[in-house]
């Protein structure tokens, strides 16, 4: 488990159960969407082939090649998070989901057309 702040970035699925959601879902005609911050989780969802991601604020260069690979539509949900900055900050110590996506956000995009 990777600490990212107050955040722990872990699978709420073991990867092979994911993998057989997402197929059976796809087979029945349905979409699946995964909404994860980063990690393992995100990276399992990536590669199971979903197809959306909500939030994905903390990606690696890795993550963005699954995204363009498989044409998986990426919602970030980064404004909201500028809103509610003071918000989490003291519900995290100091934190907020703003202030950890920031710095990785920005380079990634300029990286991932």
């Amino acid at each position: 488990m990777r600490r990212m702040g107050p955040w722990s970035s872990h699978p709420s699925l073991p990867s092979t159960r994911f993998h057989a959601l997402v197929e059976e879902a796809h087979d029945h005609g349905h979409k699946v969407s995964c909404h994860a911050f980063g990690g393992k989780g995100l990276h399992n969802c990536l590669v199971a082939g979903v197809d959306t991601v909500e939030h994905a604020v903390q990606l690696t260069d890795e993550d963005i090649q699954l995204f363009k690979a498989k044409g998986i539509y990426l919602i970030p949900t980064l404004f909201h998070y500028q809103i509610e900055r003071g918000q989490d900050e003291k519900k995290y110590g100091g934190f907020s989901t703003a202030s950890v996506s920031e710095p990785n956000f920005p380079a990634r995009r300029c990286r991932g057309r």
